[in-house]
C-alpha cells in the first residue's frame, strides 16, 4: 500500500508519472518526429583514472552524456566472465566524473536494481546530484547478466519478478526525492515513515532512464521513464544471446518503438514526452564504400542478416561519412530517436573523422574507423565496438575478422582470422566530437 505523507515543495504522488522534465533531454518543447539529436559516451573497462581524463575531454568535444555500466564483472565471448576486465563500481566512478566535469550529464548505462535498495539508490543519486551541480540522470535496469550472481551467490530471481522489483524501485525512489515522508507495503518493498533528506537539486527530481528490450520493461518505462534506452533482449536468457541481437532489426526496433508509444499513450502520457534513446555499439566510418560493404557484410554474416539489414539496424552506424549521414537523417526522420550513446568499452573506439562535408549550419564530426592492416580494408569488430558491456548488449567475437584473412603476420596471434589489433585508447582521439544536430558537418 502506498501512502507518500507531506509533499516537500512540488513533489508528486508515486503512484502518477511526475510532469515532463525541460531539461537537457526535453522532448516536450520539439515537433514530433523532430529530428534533433546529441550523443552520449559510455566509457568502461580501462583505468579509473582514464575513465576521468576520457570523460574531460568527451566534455569539451561536446558530448551531452557520460555513461558507465553497473556490473560486478563482465561476461566474456562464449560464456563466464572477464578476469581481465576492470569493473568499478559505477556510483563511485560517477562521483569522481562529478567532481571532473562541469558541463556534461553523468549516469549509469544502467544501474542494477538488485544490486542496491532503492533507498540507497535515492540517496546515491541525490548525492551525485548536488556534486554535479544538478547533472546526474538516473539509468536503471532489473539485471541481466545470471553469471555475475552466480559468482556472488546472490539471488537472481526470474525476469518477471525482477521487473516487479524495477517497477517498485522507481516509484519509491521517485516519491523519496519529491515527499517529506514516504510509507510503503509493497510486494519486495517496506518503508515506514521513510525520509530522505537532502532532495536532489533538479526539481522535481532528475530524469529517470530506463533501458531493455521486453515489453514487460518497456510498458514499465512507457508509464515511468523520461527517457526509454532499447537495445536487445536479454534479461529473460540472463545473457546475450546472437539471436535475440539479431532481432533487433529496422523492423524490430520500430516494434519496439511503437509499442513504448502506445503503452505511454494508455498511461495518459504523451509520448513525445518520452526521449527514446539507442546504444551504437558498432560504429565504424569507412574511407571507401567497398569497405562499408565488406565490413556490414561480415558483420550479417554473425547475425544471419543481410548488409541492408546490418547498416539500418540500430546497434551499428556503417558507412562513408555521406552514408552515415543519411543514415543519421533517416533514423532521426523515421525513428524519432533523439538520444544515441556510443560505446567505448576498453578504450576500444574509432578515430575522429578527419573528413570534411557539410550538410547545414551546425559542426560536429563523425566517427572513423581504426586502421588496419588487412588489404581487404576492413577492421577487427573488437577495435571498432569492444565487448559491449552495456545492458542488453552483444559480446562480439574478439577474433573475427569480417573479411576472414589470415592476419598473422606482425603484431597477430598467429591464429587465422584472428583480430590482431589492439584496442585503440579513447584518450588518443575522442570518438565523436559531439553531435548537437543530424545536420553533419566536417571540421
Amino acid at each position: 500500500m502506498w501512502r507518500p505523507a507531506r509533499s516537500a515543495g512540488r513533489g508528486h504522488d508515486p503512484r502518477r508519472p511526475p510532469p515532463p522534465q525541460r531539461d537537457l533531454f526535453d522532448s516536450t518543447r520539439r515537433l514530433p518526429h523532430t529530428h534533433v539529436m546529441d550523443f552520449g559516451l559510455q566509457l568502461a573497462g580501462i583505468p579509473a583514472s582514464d575513465m576521468v581524463a576520457l570523460a574531460q575531454q568527451a566534455e569539451t568535444s561536446g558530448f551531452s552524456a557520460i555513461y558507465v555500466p553497473d556490473h560486478w564483472a563482465y561476461e566474456q565471448r562464449g560464456g563466464g566472465l572477464d578476469d581481465k576486465a576492470l569493473a568499478w563500481e559505477a556510483t563511485t566512478i560517477l562521483g569522481a566524473l562529478a567532481g571532473a566535469t562541469t558541463r556534461v550529464r553523468i549516469g549509469a548505462l544502467v544501474l542494477c536494481n538488485l544490486f542496491r535498495h532503492p533507498g540507497t539508490t535515492a540517496q546515491a543519486t541525490t548525492t551525485l546530484d548536488h556534486l554535479s551541480g544538478g547533472r546526474v540522470l538516473l539509468g536503471l535496469g532489473s539485471g541481466w547478466t545470471r553469471s555475475e550472481f552466480e559468482m556472488m551467490g546472490a539471488p537472481f530471481p526470474d525476469v518477471q519478478p525482477r521487473l516487479r522489483m524495477l517497477d517498485e524501485s522507481v516509484r519509491i525512489i521517485k516519491a523519496l526525492w519529491t515527499s517529506e515522508r514516504v510509507t510503503i507495503d509493497g510486494e519486495f518493498y517496506h518503508l515506514r515513515d521513510a525520509i530522505s533528506v537532502p532532495k536532489p537539486v533538479q526539481k522535481p527530481h532528475p530524469p529517470v532512464m530506463l533501458g531493455g528490450s521486453g515489453k514487460g520493461l518497456l510498458r514499465i518505462a512507457a508509464r515511468e521513464a523520461d527517457i526509454v534506452n532499447v537495445i536487445s533482449d536479454s534479461g529473460r536468457a540472463g545473457t546475450i544471446l546472437p539471436s535475440e541481437v539479431a532481432k533487433l532489426t529496422d523492423e524490430g526496433f520500430r516494434r519496439k518503438l511503437d509499442f513504448v508509444r502506445s503503452e505511454a499513450r494508455a498511461a495518459g502520457r504523451d509520448p513525445d514526452a518520452i526521449t527514446l534513446s539507442s546504444t551504437i555499439f558498432i560504429p565504424m566510418l569507412a574511407d571507401s564504400a567497398e569497405a562499408a560493404s565488406n565490413f556490414a557484410t561480415g558483420l550479417g554474416g554473425l547475425f544471419g542478416l543481410s548488409e541492408t539489414e546490418v547498416r539500418r539496424m540500430p546497434l551499428a552506424l556503417i558507412g562513408t561519412a555521406d552514408e552515415c549521414v543519411a543514415e543519421l537523417h533517416r533514423r532521426g526522420r523515421e525513428w524519432g530517436v533523439r538520444h544515441y550513446i556510443l560505446s567505448g568499452y576498453g578504450g576500444a573506439a574509432p578515430r575522429a573523422s578527419r573528413a570534411k562535408f557539410w550538410r547545414g549550419r551546425r559542426r560536429s564530426a563523425l566517427p572513423a574507423p581504426p586502421r588496419s592492416a588487412c588489404a581487404n580494408g576492413c577492421v577487427p569488430l573488437r577495435s571498432s565496438c569492444g565487448a559491449f558491456p552495456a545492458e542488453g548488449a552483444f559480446h562480439a567475437n574478439p577474433d573475427f575478422h569480417p573479411c576472414g584473412h589470415d592476419h598473422s603476420g606482425p603484431g597477430g596471434s598467429g591464429r587465422p582470422g584472428a583480430c590482431f589489433r589492439p584496442h585503440r585508447q579513447l584518450d588518443r582521439q575522442v570518438v565523436v566530437q559531439g553531435f548537437r544536430r543530424y545536420e553533419v558537418h566536417e571540421r
